[in-house]
């Protein structure tokens, strides 16, 4: 994916790997001939002020977290790179592990790729009611690198910010490198210091994380629940304000106006659409 405009929207670049429909899973951009490779691009895209809890959403798609610029939630083995990333008010890029309660359905495929009857480590499973989880999607292997990031994380929460990790420790990283805050220099990270290869490691190998930032991770984790599923379904308890904005009424923007091409079939192969 490339050279799109993301905005208004309530997150925007959202690829994730589901246990029961869009089978089969997982959602892996990993090239077919080298698995070692990464042959998912998510690059120069603007992706801006996604930030709007009243689009018109259901099931799953209502629980993408506000506020997020790109969220790989579940994925493997891709790369995003080389995007502008601006005004998102909870995070710009996110990576996070993904769990899936959907029961599993009677056709083959379930949960492919995944962890079936998953219990989390001790330090955050308090954040998963009930155990285990059916289906646990691991974040691991995606590489995010040379992004230009400023204004993010405006909601103010605690972890918000340009990036996050909210994925357990797997077999192989998620990496973070090269990525610039226009104003800050530096960007915003959750766990702190993303980018430095002791936090979070580095790319192919694997995955030997900083455990200091175990209760970043924690808190990490906790935001997302509460900016996916909102103050009703009891994930926000015991979060300091100011937390998310909520759903009030669904409303739909006006498609903007195009300008259209003089003569479209020019420079193009003859077609039924253009004979000549």
């Amino acid at each position: 994916m490339q050279r799109t405009q993301w905005d208004h929207n309530q997150a925007g670049i959202v690829p994730s790997a589901l246990a029961s429909f869009d089978l089969p899973s997982v959602q892996n951009g990993a090239c077919p001939s080298d698995p070692d490779a990464s042959c998912t691009l998510i690059q120069f895209n603007f992706v801006h002020d996604n930030n709007n809890p009243n689009t018109p959403a259901a099931g799953l798609a209502a629980t993408v977290p506000v506020g997020t610029g790109i969220d790989l939630t579940g994925g493997r083995n891709n790369t995003v790179q080389f995007n502008i990333v601006t005004n998102n008010g909870s995070w710009g890029i996110l990576l996070n592990d993904f769990s899936d309660y959907t029961p599993p359905p009677n056709p083959p495929g379930y949960c492919q790729g995944g962890a079936q009857n998953f219990t989390p480590p001790p330090d955050i499973n308090t954040l998963y009611v009930p155990l285990p989880i059916p289906c646990y999607f691991h974040s691991f292997g995606n590489r995010v690198a040379g992004n230009v990031m400023w204004g993010n994380g405006s909601f103010g929460n605690a972890t918000n910010g340009d990036l996050a990790n909210a994925a357990v420790p797997f077999r192989l990283d998620n990496c973070f490198s090269g990525n610039v805050d226009l104003k800050l220099g530096s960007p915003t990270t959750s766990p702190a210091n993303l980018q430095n290869p002791s936090v979070a490691g580095v790319c192919g190998r694997p995955w030997n994380t900083d455990t200091s930032a175990s209760s970043d991770e924690f808190l990490l984790t906790a935001e997302l629940g509460c900016a996916s599923l909102g103050p009703a379904s009891g994930a926000c308890t015991g979060l300091p304000p100011p937390l998310y904005p909520l759903r009030t009424q669904v409303k739909l923007f006006p498609n903007p106006h195009e300008e259209g091409m003089e003569n479209p079939c020019q420079g193009v192969p003859q077609n039924s659409w253009c004979p000549q």
